[in-house]
């Protein structure tokens, strides 16, 4: 299927397509997410952290499919800019400054829904690059993950370690609306197609 790309010349169409993983990842997410609500994936932590995971992932190939788009259309505007773009290592880095390429506004750090895209990321590494240590109820592995208490409620807190603190359904809940946050803000700033409403809108979280 080809892919169309609303450019300022108006809509221009691909005659080669590109897969969209980052709707894949987001629907895998929203129905575990779903299954822990309903209670018929009961196993604590395992679904959250998935989920977690599976956000992450669908934020950066959604940034990624929507410069895609970009670049097919106009090359000369886009290739280099996004190549150097690429180069930076940092996720929210990177989302910072894609609204950049088109123009002087972009993300307010300071405001949502970048604080939870970045404690979400933060939350990503510290489970990818998970450092296993014996700790008391109430140390965490950083300032931020302790922070997340500030974006919904934790599990049993002070009582367990981090992990079961921190991965339950509310955080799945969470994690759903600051991927879809996101992606609405980033059009809400430069414009665009907005792919997570094709063929119908990315579900909201239960």
């Amino acid at each position: 299927m080809s892919d169309i790309v609303l450019g300022p010349n108006g809509i221009q169409m691909f005659p080669r397509g590109m897969a969209h993983l980052s709707r894949t990842f987001y629907e895998t997410a929203h129905e575990f997410t779903v299954g822990v609500s309903r209670g018929e994936l009961v196993e604590p932590i395992k679904y959250p952290s998935a989920v977690v995971v599976l956000l992450a992932a669908c934020l950066e190939a959604y940034r990624s499919e929507f410069l895609a788009l970009y670049r097919e259309a106009e090359p000369a505007r886009f290739e280099k800019q996004s190549a150097e773009l690429e180069r930076e290592r940092d996720p929210t880095e990177r989302w910072y400054r894609t609204p950049l390429l088109f123009g002087a506004a972009t993300f307010d750090r300071g405001r949502e829904p970048f604080q939870s895209y970045r404690h979400l990321v933060a939350l990503r590494n510290a489970l990818v690059h998970y450092s296993p240590r014996f700790r008391a109820p109430d140390e965490y592995p950083s300032n931020t993950i302790r922070e997340l208490k500030a974006f919904y409620a934790f599990s049993n807190e002070g009582n367990a370690d981090w992990t079961t603190q921190v991965l339950n359904l509310e955080c799945a809940r969470w994690g759903c609306r600051t991927a879809k946050a996101m992606v609405l803000g980033l059009h809400a700033i430069v414009g665009g197609n907005d792919m997570s409403a094709w063929p119908y809108p990315w579900p909201d979280p239960p």
